[in-house]
């Protein structure tokens, strides 16, 4: 692209422009005559000067104009890789390039004061927007602290009352059943569920999954305890990582891995038969599209309404359960009649297909839902809160280990409202820790016991049921 202009780069930005523009003159004027040379400072808009230019003199590149096209490629063969310009720092080598476009000209007197005015306003702007985003910050934690201090007890702002003595409950959170190196290598969320390091060693993930294993399986000894052919169903299983090793530690009892990701139940399967385990059995669907019995439901951090299906499924067949939720705020899903992973679609499969065929939702009209999900699931909680109100608890039930408290609440608040359906369903149901972990927000533990349940037992203290 022919041009009158040069661009120099990569000149020394702790050489005043002075010298440096003096420097490049006399270069080029060897080979043609120079009109204007103008070595790029800080000033306003995109060359004003950042916190990453502090110390330095101009920019460091710099434009020269010719007089005529030729004079500039002559210039451009004469001082391409041959330019150097001295500084503190050594020789600098300039590069030298065709300009692509034309030298801009200083900004005049006026221009600088009207772009120095817009950068003040757009400056205010800035702050105004930073102050009125706080402003509705704060509103809505206003919003959330009144929702919750609506909620009466054993909920609202004294949940924390709510959750049963592990101790008296005989699940001592600190006990440790599971021998982990006695289990084969598939069985292990750590070795086998690729959960660990690569040397096999522990990672937070490994750790947490085998606790949360160990918790299921104090329970679970409780609620097996002179029994044997329970069926058991572990609903949102995954790959396994929980199914399996309680599947070789209850040999007694049938297992059955309900997962909506056909992968999942492969990898289970393959992994259940490498280590010999003949007790279990993966099925590839929704949970809310189970309809064999059961007598004990699991779910361990099924997201969101999915946690509520396994309850729905359990209750149905006056089945014993035990649920560990998470991703309250997916509830927002549920709350337009939705899935847990969606408002719109009802089948992960369709959903996963259509994503892959690049199709929009309203490309494909999902089948209705087969059983509408109620939220409040309680009675108690539904005199308390509107479905507003609910929704807005569950939005905000969602949180990491240094939340706010209200978080805190807001989650259990939830998790109450679910062990109170239960209740209200005839269950005996209370919440406890799964884990001695007591910061990790997706430690909360719903135990809920029928009276006709086939896992029915006296274990649980009349004192520590929900009241």
């Amino acid at each position: 692209m022919a041009s009158d202009a040069l661009f120099l780069g990569n000149l020394p930005w702790d050489v005043c422009p002075e010298v440096v523009s003096k420097a490049i003159r006399d270069a080029c004027e060897a080979h043609g005559r120079v009109e204007a040379v103008r070595v790029a400072q800080f000033g306003t808009g995109r060359h004003r000067r950042r916190r990453r230019d502090l110390g330095k003199l101009h920019h460091g590149h710099a434009h020269v104009r010719f007089s005529n096209e030729k004079d500039a490629g002559k210039a451009y063969k004469g001082l391409h890789g041959n330019l150097e310009i001295p500084s503190p720092r050594g020789m600098s080598q300039v590069v030298v390039e065709m300009a692509v476009k034309p030298p801009e000209r200083p900004p005049t007197e006026e221009e600088v004061k009207r772009q120095e005015a817009q950068d003040l306003a757009l400056q205010m702007q800035r702050e105004h927007n930073r102050r009125q985003r706080k402003r509705r910050i704060g509103r809505h934690w206003e919003q959330v602290e009144a929702v919750v201090e609506k909620i009466e007890e054993p909920g609202g702002i004294h949940a924390v009352n709510a959750y049963a003595d592990p101790m008296k409950l005989g699940l001592d959170p600190n006990k440790t059943r599971v021998d982990w190196s006695a289990l084969p290598v598939t069985c292990d969320p750590q070795v086998g569920g690729g959960l660990g390091a690569e040397d096999g060693c522990e990672t937070i993930r490994s750790r947490r999954k085998r606790e949360q294993t160990e918790g299921f399986a104090r329970i679970l000894d409780k609620l097996t305890s002179g029994r044997s052919g329970l069926r058991i169903v572990d609903f949102g299983c995954g790959s396994g990582n929980m199914t399996l090793p309680l599947a070789y530690l209850f040999p007694n009892h049938r297992f059955v891995a309900v997962d909506m990701k056909k992968k999942s139940i492969e990898l289970l399967e393959a992994k259940a038969r490498e280590a010999g385990i003949k007790n279990v059995q993966g099925r590839v669907g929704m949970i809310e599209r189970y309809e064999d019995a059961l007598d004990i439901g699991l779910a361990l951090h099924a997201c969101g309404n999915a946690t509520d299906h396994a309850l729905r499924k359990a209750m149905q067949n006056l089945a014993a359960f035990v649920v560990s939720p998470c991703c309250v705020g997916k509830l927002k899903y549920s709350l337009k009649g939705g899935s847990s992973f969606s408002e719109s679609w009802r089948e992960y499969e369709d959903w996963d297909k259509a994503l892959k065929q690049r199709k929009s939702v309203l490309e494909s009209r999902p089948p209705p839902v087969l059983e509408e999900l109620q939220h409040p699931a309680s009675s108690w909680m539904q005199s308390c809160l509107t479905e507003e109100e609910f929704e807005v608890l569950a939005s905000y039930a969602d949180f990491h280990a240094e939340a706010r408290p209200i978080q805190q609440l807001c989650k259990l608040n939830v998790e109450i409202d679910r062990a109170k359906g239960a209740k209200e369903a005839g269950y005996f149901s209370c919440i406890v820790k799964l884990t001695g972990e007591e910061s990790y927000p997706k430690n909360d533990c719903i135990i809920g016991v029928h009276p006709n349940s086939a896992a029915f037992t006296d274990w649980i203290c009349a004192e520590e049921m929900l009241r």
